[in-house]
C-alpha cells in the first residue's frame, strides 16, 4: 500500500527480513515490484556462486575434503565457468571468516583460485580430489601517517616526501641557527 506524501526513506524502517518484502523497480518506461525472496533466488543461482566451506590461510594447508568446501563439483565447475565465486575464507589465528570474490584459472585437471585477503594474495589449486594452498605472497602495509607506531611497514611514497621534505626544512632551520651562532661569536658577544 502507497502511503501518500511520503518518501521511501520517511516511512518505517523494517529491520527484519521475511523475504516477502517487495522492492521497487524502474525497467523502461515500466514501474514495478520484484519479492526479496526473488532477489535472493536470483542472485544466489545466477549470479554468484558461494563456496559452502572456508579455505583455510595456513602455509602449506591442503585438504582432501573438496566436497565441504566447494560444494557440489560439477556445480562448482559451472559456477567457475559462468558466475563469480566468493569463497568463504578463514583469516588469522582469531577464526575470522571473510567473503572474498575469487580470480580463477582454468588450467588442465585443476582451477588455480586466488583471493586477496588481509596482507596478502593466496594461490590455491583445486581439484576434483584436492584443494591446496599452492603460494602465499605477502603484500607489505604501507602506512599514509607519518605519525604511526608501526614499525615493520613501509611508507607510502607521498608520507616519503612529506618526511623528506620537513627534514629539509630542519635543515634549513639548523643552517640558519648555525650562521646566527657564528654571527654572535664574530661580533664578540
Amino acid at each position: 500500500m502507497a502511503v501518500e506524501g511520503k518518501t521511501i526513506l520517511q516511512t518505517p524502517e523494517r529491520t527484519e527480513l521475511t523475504g516477502k518484502e517487495g522492492i521497487p523497480f524502474q525497467e523502461g518506461e515500466r514501474n514495478g515490484h520484484v519479492l526479496l525472496e526473488r532477489i535472493n533466488e536470483y542472485v544466489s543461482g545466477n549470479v554468484v556462486y558461494i563456496l559452502p566451506g572456508a579455505l583455510e590461510t595456513t602455509k602449506d594447508w591442503s585438504t582432501t575434503d573438496v566436497e565441504s568446501i566447494v560444494g557440489n563439483w560439477d556445480e562448482f565447475v559451472e559456477a567457475v565457468n559462468h558466475k563469480v565465486v566468493i569463497a568463504k575464507v578463514s583469516i588469522g589465528y582469531d577464526g575470522i571468516i571473510a567473503y572474498i570474490s575469487a580470480g580463477i584459472v582454468k588450467l588442465d585437471g585443476f582451477i588455480g583460485f586466488y583471493i586477496n585477503a588481509g596482507n596478502g594474495i593466496f594461490v590455491y589449486s583445486i581439484s576434483s580430489d584436492r584443494i591446496s594452498l599452492e603460494t602465499l605472497v605477502v603484500v607489505p602495509n604501507v602506512i599514509n601517517n607519518l605519525n604511526s607506531d608501526n614499525e615493520e611497514s613501509a611508507l607510502s611514497a607521498a608520507q616519503g616526501k612529506a618526511l623528506n621534505d620537513k627534514i629539509e626544512a630542519i635543515k634549513s632551520e639548523i643552517s640558519a641557527l648555525r650562521d646566527e651562532i657564528e654571527a654572535l661569536k664574530g661580533s664578540g658577544a
